[in-house]
């Protein structure tokens, strides 16, 4: 199904940007 695809797809973005964003503080708080 497309909803582990998904999943999968938005778990290695979310991963990457975890590592290479030098602002965790965005992620923690997106509504600032």
């Amino acid at each position: 199904g497309r909803g582990g695809v998904s999943r999968l797809f938005f778990g290695s973005v979310a991963e990457r940007v975890l590592h290479e964003s030098t602002h965790p503080l965005l992620l923690v708080r997106p509504r600032g």
